[in-house]
């Protein structure tokens, strides 16, 4: 590289030039070098004449391109950035029209709270004064909105949210209770499944405390490892239903939480096959500990939200795909008895087996295009996040 070139680069060119794109760095210096290898009755001219003027248009013609480059990485930013928060507060929009009235400023203050308790800024009992001076009475769909609209995104927030010192802070101010419904109401399935499970669990609490007997233990798994159809039915029936009306929480936080408590119980079952009992009763208290953390969460935000949200006409239509994903520990009486109707349709495939092959083909369509869905909404969502 000639002499000029050499000059150029240092100081504080070196650091744009090491960014900029190696064709142009060498489009913009091979007329240098080539000067350089001219025979010296020519160097000389064009050092003695056009010198100075050649390294002014250089530096002329770097700092353009430095301030082109800078200008389209921020209209490049600026325009990820407004794509951003438009989607943000399309979705925050979206959620509030199917909510009751939500006074904004209380959910603010409610944020407001609950972050300084759970920083260890204010005590219990301070946090709980407040709670009663600045909100008063608030609903589980209040916690859920706060979460979509005020609380930055993470994937492993549902997993360290502790939901016991939320439940610590706004007892008796938060109504926990449980909606309303009928026995085949698609909430009340997703109740009773957890009522199992969490029999299941003091099962696992007890036996962790004695010496391993696999027969034992492989009995109870074999009732355990039906659980996480729970989580199938959620993925695929109520997490996409609530993403359609704003709340898009649970696909993006719970499902990891979801997955998590899955592999748990595979991993765990995995152990106990391998005759690996110290690893097994480590998974084994590490599923007592997520397993109801999960179920809690469940319990405490994500059901109340969706009775709030969802039309009963929705959790009707619901039904036929809940009983076609299927259910842990039970079999509903409408799927038992043959020729009683689902919404409307006939279960009844006792005629022939040809029908039982077409069902399983339909069901099997549907739920993969059901999962394809789902991942490209996935996949879009963490596009819009970075």
């Amino acid at each position: 590289m000639g002499k000029i070139g050499k000059e150029c680069l240092h100081g504080k060119r070196e650091l744009s030039q090491k960014y900029r794109p190696y064709k142009f760095r060498e489009t913009l210096f091979v007329p240098i070098d080539k000067v350089s290898r001219n025979p010296p009755k020519y160097q000389s001219v064009r050092w003695k004449s056009e010198s100075y003027f050649l390294k002014k248009y250089i530096l002329c013609a770097s700092y353009f391109v430095d301030c082109l480059e800078i200008s389209t990485f921020a209209a490049h930013n600026n325009k990820q950035y407004n794509n951003k928060q438009h989607a943000y507060l399309t979705m925050n929009h979206q959620m509030q029209a199917h909510l009751p009235q939500i006074d904004l400023d209380k959910m603010q203050a409610v944020l407001d709270i609950e972050t300084r308790y759970v920083t260890g800024k204010i005590t219990l009992e301070e946090g709980r004064k407040e709670v009663a001076e600045r909100v008063g009475k608030i609903r589980p769909f209040h916690l859920a909105f706060i979460e979509q609209t005020l609380i930055e995104h993470t994937d492993e927030e549902c997993i360290r949210e502790n939901m016991a010192q939320k439940i610590q802070l706004f007892e008796g101010y938060m109504d926990y209770s449980r909606p309303n419904v009928p026995e085949d109401h698609p909430l009340s399935r997703y109740y009773q499944e957890n009522e199992e499970m969490k029999r299941l669990l003091l099962a696992v609490e007890d036996l962790v405390q004695y010496p391993v007997i696999k027969n034992q233990w492989l009995e109870l798994f074999d009732q355990i490892r039906k659980y996480p159809i729970h989580y199938s039915r959620k993925q695929n029936q109520l997490y996409p239903l609530l993403e359609q009306k704003g709340f898009d929480r649970p696909t993006t936080t719970m499902w990891t939480f979801d997955d998590m408590v899955r592999d748990n119980i595979r991993d765990a079952y995995n152990l106990l096959e391998a005759g690996n009992e110290e690893e097994f009763i480590k998974s084994c208290n590490k599923l007592i500990f997520y397993g109801r953390d999960l179920m809690e969460k469940e319990e405490t935000i994500l059901y109340p939200t969706s009775y709030a949200m969802i039309t009963a006409e929705e959790f009707e239509d619901m039904k036929e795909g809940d009983l076609e994903i299927g259910y842990a520990f039970f079999t509903p009486a409408e799927k038992r008895v043959k020729g009683t109707t689902v919404a409307g349709k006939s279960t009844d495939t006792s005629a022939s087996s040809a029908p039982e092959t077409a069902g399983f083909c339909r069901r099997f369509a549907t739920a993969s295009c059901k999962i394809w869905l789902f991942c490209w909404r996935k996949r879009k969502a963490r596009c819009h996040h970075w």
